[in-house]
């Protein structure tokens, strides 16, 4: 269900592997690296479910958030286990400056919540803060809302009608992402934080909000139209930086550009289909796909967007243009 992650010629991906029940193993899916050039298998790991987007290659690492919500650190080279956080992580893990961020569901009784987590990685200490209620990530709501409707009818007509196989381990999703068809899962990309200049930006269901990190506030929110409870899911992507221009792509079916430093928007562009999926920019192009299933291409007239070609911005998924 994920995107391969590419860096020193090597693939980074995943699969489900039945054979680690036979051998008594409680995980359904492998972390493998393969070689670029030749396809040889360099080293698998046993993981909890399947890896969420894509996995992170950074500096000598490669990173991953499982559906599940465990976040893996491995050596790229041989596959050492450098560290697994049971974190509930909701987004693909982002470092920057010697920190690893990520977003986590941090349940307070019966209310849902998903906060912003900092985990240094020298010390391994992990630190969450701002966490505010998240529906779009609590299945008792996913499951009435019009995304499941319209992911169940997705499967159906792609041979899932009764449901993802066992072999997906779509319940380990379920319990912590609120979703459980493949379509939907395919479709997730979280609350991933975009971190520049000692801040982050993200969407987190109905807003996208810039936080400060040395003090954790909340430098501006901006709300993102949609009915939570309705429409399901994220109203907004993770937001992409480039030209100095914060784009994200929205579930109304607009491409909005916003002033960072602000939040104020500066552009909008309508695609007339509803957007699930990060944007790219690529000389003056803005390329997005659209929930029914069409290909979109922007023409800005502003060479200087451009940088970020895939999900995450480049092979290695960094969420970065200077990595």
């Amino acid at each position: 269900m994920s995107t391969p992650a590419l860096a020193h010629d090597i693939v980074f991906t995943s699969y489900p592997a039945a054979s680690a029940q036979k051998l008594g193993v409680k995980c359904s899916h492998a972390f493998i690296a393969l070689d670029l050039k030749t396809g040889k298998v360099l080293w698998h790991r046993w993981i909890d479910s399947d890896v969420m987007s894509a996995p992170v290659a950074i500096g000598d690492e490669v990173c991953c958030t499982s559906l599940a919500g465990t976040v893996y650190r491995f050596k790229q080279r041989d596959g050492t286990v450098i560290a697994a956080y049971r974190a509930r992580a909701t987004s693909a893990p982002v470092v920057y400056a010697g920190q690893m961020f990520w977003t986590q569901r941090a349940d307070e009784k019966d209310k849902v919540l998903e906060g912003l987590v900092r985990a240094d990685l020298a010390n391994q200490q992990l630190h969450r803060f701002n966490d505010k209620e998240a529906p779009y990530i609590d299945a008792r709501i996913q499951t009435l809302s019009h995304l499941n409707y319209l992911a169940t009818q997705l499967d159906a007509g792609n041979g899932f009608a009764g449901g993802p196989p066992v072999s997906a381990n779509a319940m380990a999703a379920f319990g912590n992402i609120g979703q459980s068809t493949v379509s939907a899962l395919q479709m997730f990309q979280g609350s991933r934080m975009l971190v520049q200049n000692n801040h982050t930006y993200n969407c987190m269901g109905d807003e996208l909000v810039r936080t400060r990190l040395d003090n954790q506030s909340t430098v501006w929110r901006k709300k993102l139209q949609g009915d939570l409870a309705r429409d399901g899911g994220h109203f907004g992507a993770p937001p992409i930086l480039v030209g100095g221009q914060l784009i994200v792509s929205t579930l109304q079916g607009d491409v909005l550009v916003f002033d960072p430093c602000s939040g104020e928007v500066r552009g909008t562009f309508s695609t007339g289909s509803p957007i699930r999926c990060q944007p790219i920019a690529v000389h003056g192009h803005i390329y997005v796909s659209t929930q029914d299933g069409r290909l979109v291409c922007i023409r800005t007239n502003n060479p200087q967007l451009t940088g970020w070609f895939t999900w995450g911005a480049n092979m290695a998924h960094t969420n970065s243009t200077t990595e």
